[in-house]
């Protein structure tokens, strides 16, 4: 595996971040499991579910790449649009550029896992937050037993669901804030 060793002026060395050495060595589990083609939809939750889970190697902010980029971070899950992400479904990215915008629709399903984690009320659809631990065991369940090579945005909510049914029960608060967090980036 190799990263990058940053220009020393907008970046430092990508190893440097364990946000960063997380995402990457997800990527390698998403290939052994889920195997999700990168482009498009498929690709952004490569991008999304590497971004959570190198995210909760640290869980100390809701940042990607801030202990290596000097100008703040590649991204944030709790306001993807900081960083030129769509924060909803609606405002999605469809051309060409970016693999079909794998890295720039990510923010769509992190401010999803954000909502879930944490909660909080986004585009008049108010979330109660189950804490990081039970939304990345949904989320890597999901992963594991659920997505396929191209699974979309809306496959990615059935998952979300039938992961927390799985492990919480399907009239547990967990699953209420897996509906509620993915309608609140209009993903139904």
């Amino acid at each position: 595996m190799s990263y990058g060793d940053g220009d020393g002026v907008e970046y430092r060395a990508f190893s440097a971040d364990p946000d960063i050495v997380g995402h990457e060595l997800t990527h390698g589990v998403v290939s052994k499991t889920a195997k999700l083609e990168y482009y498009g939809e498929s690709g952004a939750l490569d991008e999304s579910i590497a971004d959570i889970m190198g995210n909760s190697v640290e869980a100390k902010n809701w940042l990607i790449g801030d202990l290596i980029s000097i100008q703040g971070a590649f991204r944030s899950m709790e306001n993807p649009k900081l960083y030129g992400q769509p924060d909803r479904y609606q405002d999605r990215y469809t051309g060409p550029n970016d693999e079909g915008g794998v890295h720039i629709n990510s923010g769509i399903n992190n401010k999803a896992y954000y909502l879930i984690a944490q909660g909080g009320t986004h585009y008049g659809v108010t979330v109660n937050g189950i804490g990081r631990d039970a939304a990345e065991k949904i989320f890597y369940k999901a992963l594991i037993y659920y997505l396929t090579p191209y699974s979309n945005f809306s496959a990615m909510r059935v998952a979300a669901i039938s992961a927390a049914t799985d492990l919480y029960g399907a009239n547990s608060a967990q699953v209420a804030a897996v509906k509620k967090a993915y309608t609140a980036v209009g993903v139904n």
